[in-house]
């Protein structure tokens, strides 16, 4: 069983705001499914790249909040055997608390040591989210390498 959200997302992030997060909360929403479990969702590398490349590009933060929410989310719910973690380091300045620590907690499940480093800045962040997020990740490296 697979589900096909990719044409969907990649359409409606052609119109406005409210489209665009309306596709990310449907996103959410089947990655939290218990429906979906124990299935991949069809295209997720694509997917994926696609949602990184807009945190990347996009400018509310609302919808990078939400995007940064939909890439840990694919980090939690599926299996994702290939992927380029240092797209995301690209853009860890850029962000709120709340993308910020989402996607520090995705460089925790990269099962490389190498960013061990970088977790180890932000345990002292102003945000108590982001202090928690590094935490986890370092946790979650360490416990995989």
């Amino acid at each position: 069983m697979t589900y096909n959200i990719y044409n969907k997302l990649t359409t409606l992030f052609r119109n406005n705001n409210h489209d665009k997060l309306r596709v990310l909360y449907e996103l959410c929403d089947i990655l939290e499914s218990y429906e979906y479990k124990d299935y991949n969702i069809e295209n997720l590398n694509e997917i994926l790249n696609f949602l990184v490349s807009k945190i990347h590009t996009e400018n509310d933060s609302k919808l990078k909040d939400q995007i940064s929410e939909a890439i840990n989310l694919v980090f939690m719910y599926q299996q994702v055997n290939e992927f380029n973690f240092d797209s995301i380091i690209l853009v860890l300045d850029n962000l709120s608390e709340f993308a910020l620590s989402n996607l520090l907690e995705v460089l925790g499940q990269s099962n490389n040591a190498s960013y061990l480093n970088l977790l180890e800045q932000y345990k002292n962040h102003s945000n108590i989210l982001v202090r928690e997020a590094a935490y986890n990740a370092i946790s979650n490296l360490c416990s995989t390498i």
